[in-house]
C-alpha cells in the first residue's frame, strides 16, 4: 500500500517571477528596461515641459496617494492621460517651432518630449 507523501517537504516554485524582488525593481514594471543614465524623473521632466498647471498639481497629488490606497487609480490615469496629450502637442508644437528659428532651449525641451513619450510607449512620429 502506498503511504501519502508530505507536501510541506516538497518545495515547488514556478520559473516565472509575477513580482519584483529587491526594492529598485518594484518601481518599475518587470519588463520595462531601467535607464541609469536618466538624471530625471518623470515627474520633473513634466513640471520642466509643462510648468506649475493645475493638471501637473492634480498629477503630483494622484501620484502620491495611488502608492498608498489603489482606489486612486481611475483618477490617477485620467490625469496622467491627459499629460501625456499634453506633452505631445507640445512636442509638435516645438518641432514646427523649430523649423522657423533654431533655439537651444527648444532643442532640450523637444529631447525631453521624446523621452517622455518613448517612456510612456506612446506614437512618436519623428
Amino acid at each position: 500500500m502506498e503511504q501519502p507523501s508530505t507536501c510541506s517537504k516538497v518545495k515547488r516554485g514556478c520559473k516565472r517571477k509575477l513580482f519584483a524582488k529587491s526594492e529598485s525593481d518594484s518601481k518599475m514594471p518587470i519588463n520595462m528596461p531601467v535607464q541609469k543614465s536618466s538624471k530625471h524623473t518623470t515627474e520633473d521632466l513634466i513640471m520642466f515641459l509643462l510648468g506649475q498647471t493645475p493638471e501637473t498639481c492634480e498629477y503630483k497629488k494622484y501620484k502620491r496617494l495611488v502608492q498608498t490606497d489603489r482606489s486612486f487609480q481611475k483618477q490617477y490615469e485620467r490625469i496622467l492621460a491627459l499629460i501625456q496629450i499634453r506633452i505631445s502637442k507640445l512636442h509638435r508644437e516645438l518641432k514646427e517651432q523649430i523649423q522657423k528659428k533654431n533655439n537651444d532651449e527648444t532643442e532640450q525641451k523637444i529631447t525631453y518630449s521624446e523621452l517622455l513619450l518613448r517612456h510612456w510607449s506612446m506614437y512618436l512620429h519623428l
